[in-house]
Formats: C-alpha cells, structure tokens, sequence
C-alpha cells in the first residue's frame, strides 16, 4: 500500500509537471508574463531572458520548454527546416572554440561568441553571455542558406528580468533571484 503522503505528493507533482515544461508556451516579447516567470524561476541567477519579437514570413515558433536550470524554444522554418533555430537559457555556458564578436546595438549588455560548424549544410552557434546567464543559438538549417540566420535573429530578442520582477512586485507578487530577494537555497 502506498502511503497517503508519497500519494499526495505523488498527485501534486504530476499537477504541477506541465506548468513546468510549459511546452508550446510561446515566448513574445511583449505578453505572456507566465512563461517570463517560469523562465526567471528555471534560471534565476539570469539578468536577461530570451524572447521573441517578431517572425518573419516563412519562420514558425517551434515550442518551448521550461526546467529547472534551463528555458528552451526553437524556430521552424520552410527554408531552413523544423527546428532550424533553437534557443536555450542556462545559468553559464561553455564557449570553448567560439570567437567573440562586437554585439549588435539591441543586445547591449551581453558579450557575443559565434562559432561555424558548417557551411553545407548550414550550422553554427552563437552564444550570449550575460549577468547570470547564457543564451546559445543553435542554427542547423536543412540547406546552405546562411542569409536565412539574419531572418531568424531580427525575430530572437531579450528582455530584461528586472523589468518583470518590478511587473509582478506591482502585482503584489515576489520573485526570487537577480534584481530580487535571494531565492531560498541561495539560487
């Protein structure tokens, strides 16, 4: 016989398992404060969280995942192939064998790592390195099209997690982390 607590526990987990997955949530720049949330909550030492602004003709949001320690989401595309772009945020990330280029204006306040792997087919990584976090880019196109990259990133974005602890502190709501009290456990 299974003891009511572990059952209890057992139920409240199996509740609680796709709020934390959150797949499919799509992540626009502009909405969604529960997906923010839960991404803040995976990685809370993390100042910036990726977000996507807008998709160009042919792009499709892929969906998304939410652990503890990592956000994912990815990118479709007619072109470049399902999930041609994926998109995670972790706590720090290695860039061993990446070369570090200048940022664009809109990603101030983040240190740029590009590393090609191939050309035919189209692959490469891009990492962003920030306070608290890394954002890398998988780019793995079904073609050579390495034009199709510049589509993608004018659709990738951030946004600012202090921007979403002062959001839901007006809400009357707290959420631990960078730019907010420590998350129990020193998180």
């Amino acid at each position: 016989m299974i003891p009511r607590g572990v059952l209890a526990l057992a139920v409240a987990l199996a509740a609680f398992a796709p709020a934390c997955s959150a797949a499919d949530v799509r992540p626009d720049c502009r909405g969604q404060e529960a997906v923010f949330t839960l991404a803040a909550q995976a990685v809370p030492s993390a100042t910036l969280l990726p977000c996507l602004d807008s998709l160009l003709t042919g792009w499709e949001f892929g969906g998304s995942q939410i652990v503890d320690g990592a956000f994912r989401f990815w990118l479709g595309s007619d072109r470049a192939g399902f999930q041609a772009v994926g998109v995670e945020l972790v706590a720090e990330c290695d860039v061993t064998g990446a070369v570090e280029v200048v940022p664009s204006p809109d990603e101030a306040g983040t240190r740029r790592f590009e590393k090609p792997l191939s050309l035919a087919p189209f692959a490469a990584d891009r990492y962003y390195r920030f306070p608290g976090g890394c954002v890398e880019l998988e780019y793995r196109f079904g073609s050579d099209d390495s034009t199709l990259v510049l589509e993608a990133d004018q659709a990738i974005s951030f946004r600012s997690r202090h921007e979403l602890v002062d959001r839901l502190e007006d809400e009357e709501l707290v959420l631990c982390g960078a730019g907010a009290p420590e998350c129990p456990g020193g998180d």
